[in-house]
């Protein structure tokens, strides 16, 4: 499998650009896991191709440059996540090459825009939960589409836990369901969920009718060609696209609504009728509980919403029932 350096010297070359080895060696050695290193590889060439329109060299990068680059972000009308994200990995570049006595840092004390850490996906209701569900018949299309609804939703998994889980990863442990799943950030299938029983029973309705000889390290979730399985794993992107075309189908056509809104539905559902924030944090394995705060606004805007304060001090009044 080639590396991300090499991927980078042939980017540079389509554009007549001379390969920086330092930029190589910083992806090289970054101790990362393979999608974070994508990622990386994406930040810096964005970066080096700003330098090389702007007539910059990377061994010239001044503090006043990296403002530039930051005020560059800012106009292309990225969202100041964005914006952090790709001045994050610039910064994490610098940062390595001054511990190696290649460069000082240029990206010491640049202030960045205020980042707004609100959920930016809206949750359904319990109605509109119910109706996503009842959008899958009872073919093994629908049965595999439920399957998944199920785990994403009632079990509040993220969309890549989802496309790695195989069929061996589905057991039962002591008689009680659960899947071992790779979660975020770690390395190896080193979390064990519980399921319910019904999610369970969805799981083993859509291994009746999945195609294929279903080996334990085969894919529990495999994609689709036209009218036909195929017996390859299914992708996140077509993850992606089969929810929007769900959420589409129950009115919810919004950029407010995604994949991870589903996420957001289990954590502001469990909220909201109850349950501890400890054990909503530990339902949907957040590693800190600040982040399980977070879906408390989600909470309280709908109480907002609601405006039952505003209705009963109406009701009292100006005598309205």
């Amino acid at each position: 499998m080639k590396q991300k350096g090499s991927f980078f010297k042939t980017y540079l070359k389509l554009y007549k650009m001379k390969t920086n080895e330092k930029i190589d060696l910083f992806l090289s050695e970054a101790d990362v896991n393979s999608g974070t290193r994508q990622t990386y590889y994406y930040g810096i060439r964005k970066f080096v191709l700003w330098l090389y329109r702007s007539n910059i060299d990377i061994d010239n990068v001044s503090r006043s440059t990296i403002i530039e680059y930051k005020n560059f972000l800012i106009n292309e009308k990225l969202s100041a996540t964005s914006i952090k994200n790709y001045y994050t990995i610039v910064r994490l570049y610098f940062q390595w090459a001054r511990l190696n006595n290649l460069c000082d840092d240029p990206t010491l004390g640049i202030r960045l825009p205020k980042h707004n850490n609100a959920i930016k996906k809206n949750p359904l209701t319990t109605e509109e939960a119910k109706r996503l569900f009842q959008t899958c018949d009872d073919s093994p299309f629908g049965k595999r589409n439920l399957a998944m609804l199920h785990l994403l939703l009632v079990n509040g998994i993220r969309r890549n836990e989802l496309t790695n889980i195989n069929i061996g990863d589905v057991e039962l442990r002591k008689g009680q369901p659960g899947i071992s799943i790779k979660g975020k950030g770690r390395i190896s299938k080193d979390q064990w969920i519980y399921l319910t029983d019904f999610v369970y029973e969805s799981i083993q309705e859509w291994l009746k009718v999945r195609p294929y000889n279903a080996e334990l390290d085969s894919p529990l979730f495999v994609a689709q060609c036209g009218k036909y399985f195929t017996n390859r794993r299914l992708q996140n992107n077509t993850v992606t696209i089969l929810l929007k075309k769900k959420l589409r189908e129950i009115g919810l056509d919004s950029k407010l609504y995604s994949l991870h809104s589903l996420r957001h539905s289990a954590a502001s559902l469990l909220i909201e009728h109850g349950l501890d924030i400890l054990d909503v944090q530990l339902y949907l394995r957040h590693a800190s509980s600040n982040t399980t705060m977070l879906y408390t606004r989600l909470v309280h805007e709908k109480i907002r919403r609601e405006n039952k304060a505003g209705k009963l001090l109406e009701s009292l009044l100006f005598n309205k029932s």
